[in-house]
């Protein structure tokens, strides 16, 4: 090749290696429609425990108002913080033992802090309520006399003599009965907690039930007579024919469980979940809610349904609920030395 032919060809061969150079660093127009970053991309996932249909339809509520998209992850995902955004359980125990596992990331918010009471938010900002449900004394209105029920002033009373080979109790597996034994340590002690739960026992008609759905059952069938069950299965009095509720009116004892919600510590879309956050606990959302899942809403402001109407509203009064999550484990060292199955 002459000399000259050589100079062209490699000046020329330079010019298309600058020109592709060029070429890789302008952005095309897929590139510059693409996310800025991670936050921006895919639905919002949401594991979630809750029972019914309450997560379902205010998320679509919210998708509707906002234009986000969601994907709902099965109860089982629960603990894979690396797929999930944000947590729903219906249960402060379930919610609790996410928390205590470090997969909760503190969520300092004027909205959350504004729209619910301190008693129903985790003293370290983990997690919220959303709705609150009683665990509540229900009984046969054919076995149980009006005499008998003004003698029921507290869960304790249940251990009397008159309620032996008449009283139903559920599994100490299911996360409100734990809670409920984390309450009488609270109230009587460890150790009259222990007698309490003991003379319960006695009193059985039937082997603890292995849920609470089994439990009301048993009552309207009248293999026993009374018995301590989530409010929610007792919030329609056509849910189960035959049973009716007792309240503690003049003590203000009830027990008020949660559903509760809080942000994953390592979710893709930090910023995009403590709105969704925000926006559960809101007037009308947190409303939607509760209905849906027959409970109080957990926001004062909020207008509770017609199937909770009949329930005190005191959910809001009294000690945070995180301090009986304080002792779970010493519930648990309890049910087993009780020997409540």
């Amino acid at each position: 090749m002459r000399p000259g032919l050589a100079r062209i060809y490699a000046a020329s061969f330079c010019i298309l290696i600058i020109a592709a150079c060029g070429e890789e660093q302008r952005p095309t127009r897929e590139t510059a429609a693409a996310p800025a970053t991670i936050e921006d991309a895919g639905p919002l996932r949401i594991a979630n425990q809750a029972r019914g249909p309450a997560m379902q339809n205010v998320l679509a509520a919210f998708a509707a108002e906002t234009g986000e998209e969601y994907s709902l992850l099965p109860a089982d995902r629960a603990h894979a913080s690396t797929s999930v955004d944000l947590y729903v359980a219906p249960s402060l125990g379930d919610l609790w033992a996410v928390a205590e596992a470090d997969k909760l990331r503190p969520v300092f918010s004027a909205v959350i802090e504004g729209g619910i009471s301190a008693a129903l938010r985790d003293p370290e900002s983990r997690w919220v309520a959303l709705g609150a449900h009683p665990r509540i004394v229900a009984y046969n209105t054919g076995l149980v006399s009006g005499d008998e029920l003004a003698s029921i002033d507290s869960y304790a009373s249940l251990r009397d003599e008159a309620w032996r080979g008449r009283l139903c109790l559920s599994s100490s597996a299911l996360p409100g009965n734990r809670l409920l034994v984390a309450y009488l340590i609270s109230r009587f002690g460890s150790r009259e907690a222990e007698i309490i739960v003991r003379q319960w026992r006695g009193n059985l008609a039937i082997a603890e039930t292995t849920d609470d759905s089994k439990l009301v059952a048993a009552i309207r069938d009248g293999r026993c007579a009374i018995g301590i069950a989530d409010g929610r299965l007792l919030a329609s009095t056509t849910s189960a024919p035959g049973v009716a509720v007792h309240f503690f009116h003049e003590t203000g004892e009830t027990l008020f469980d949660i559903s509760a919600a809080g942000v994953s510590r390592h979710a893709l879309h930090p910023e995009r979940a403590v709105k969704l956050l925000e926006w559960l606990v809101s007037e009308t959302p947190n409303a939607l809610f509760a209905v849906d899942n027959a409970e109080l809403p957990a926001n004062a402001g909020s207008q509770p349904g017609a199937n909770v109407v009949g329930w005190p509203n005191i959910v809001t009064n009294g000690p945070r609920l995180a301090a009986l999550g304080f002792l779970f484990e010493d519930a648990d060292r309890l049910i087993e030395r009780a020997h409540y199955r």
